[in-house]
Parts: C-alpha cells; sequence; structure tokens
C-alpha cells in the first residue's frame, strides 16, 4: 500500500492498520465539519487523490460551509498535523493549494487567512 491509497479520515475515526498509528493521540473533533459533504463535493473517487488534495478539500468544504469564517485565520500547520495526523509537507501542500486557488492568503508572520468571499 503506498500514500496515495490511503484515504484520509476524519480525526478520531480512522483505523489503525499499523503500531506506529496506535502511538498518535485522537485528535478532537473539529465541530461542524461533514466529510460526507466533502466526498459529494469532490468530482472523481476521492481514493485517488493525494493526502494533501484530500486534506485541502476538507480544509475547503469547512470555508464554503462557513466553519472557517472570511478574514479569520484557519488552523496552522502543526495544528493540521495534529488533527489529522499528516506529515509536515502535507499539511504545507494543502494550504498552497488554497492560497493558489485564492480561496486564503497568507499574512507574513501572523498565519493564514480565509479570504473574503465576492
Amino acid at each position: 500500500m503506498n500514500a496515495a491509497d490511503v484515504m484520509l479520515a476524519e480525526p478520531g475515526t480512522a483505523q489503525s492498520e499499523s503500531m506506529a498509528d496506535e502511538n498518535v493521540p485522537d485528535a478532537p473533533p473539529v465541530l461542524s465539519f461533514d466529510y460526507a459533504r466533502v466526498v459529494e463535493a469532490l468530482a472523481g473517487t476521492p481514493h485517488m487523490l493525494t493526502i494533501a488534495a484530500q486534506l485541502a478539500a476538507m480544509l475547503r468544504a469547512r470555508i464554503g460551509s462557513g466553519g472557517l469564517a472570511p478574514n479569520q485565520p484557519i488552523p496552522g500547520e502543526a495544528t493540521l498535523m495534529r488533527q489529522y495526523g499528516v506529515a509536515w509537507e502535507t499539511a504545507r501542500k494543502a494550504v498552497r493549494a488554497l492560497v493558489a486557488e485564492g480561496l486564503v492568503y497568507v499574512v507574513q508572520g501572523r498565519g493564514v487567512y480565509v479570504a473574503a468571499r465576492d
């Protein structure tokens, strides 16, 4: 199994497949987040997406639903790493994808914020 075959699950719902997974503490659930809505919104099948693309889709859904409000910060990379059990580079790629789409913007030294909707 490679990284592209792994489906990123909502925090706290993933089942461990190895001893390493058992050492990862359970992250608190993200209130107002519905993973089923992300799956519905994705074009194609989610298991064909990279972990970073899946994380970006989940954040995109939270922004679209208002769970992450305009001009408010999104969770930092360290928080995303803890909540979703992903690597730093995966969290960074997901955030960069949202920046490239114009959904979020970076304030140097302060963080990443949700862009105002037009």
